[in-house]
């Protein structure tokens, strides 16, 4: 009976720059390809923290809602809501207290299809 191989390191192009550009369309097939192998909870896992951010320009996220909306069992799941109806963190505010804790945030008020701004994307590594 043969033992079962090990995994070898598989060597890989580095990115040369610290950010690297990608078409929307690029980043959609490689998270599907991600999902179909069954290592989306993983992948989530990895890039939780504010280090894992991205930029995505207003009209993604527009098209990106409208697609959400116009399908009722996308705009019903939590996912789907979160798409909505997301809030943007707007900019730390320290507000003055009466108590030595904590300052509250202020918070701007999100966007959605319905007011047709779409200013907001509250897209995160979220679980």
């Amino acid at each position: 009976m043969t033992s079962k191989p090990r995994p070898t390191k598989v060597e890989f192009d580095r990115p040369r720059t610290k950010y690297v550009q990608l078409r929307f369309g690029d980043l959609v097939q490689i998270l599907a390809m991600i999902d179909s192998n069954g290592q989306s909870r993983r992948l989530a896992n990895k890039t939780k923290g504010d280090d894992h951010k991205i930029r995505v320009p207003s009209a993604t996220v527009l098209a990106v809602k409208e697609l959400v909306a116009a399908h009722p069992e996308m705009r019903r799941s939590p996912l789907g809501k979160r798409v909505l109806y997301a809030r943007k963190a707007g900019p730390q505010i320290e507000k003055e207290s009466t108590t030595a804790g904590a300052a509250p945030i202020a918070r701007a008020a999100g966007s959605s299809v319905a007011t047709g701004d779409n200013l907001c994307c509250g897209f995160d590594a979220g679980g």
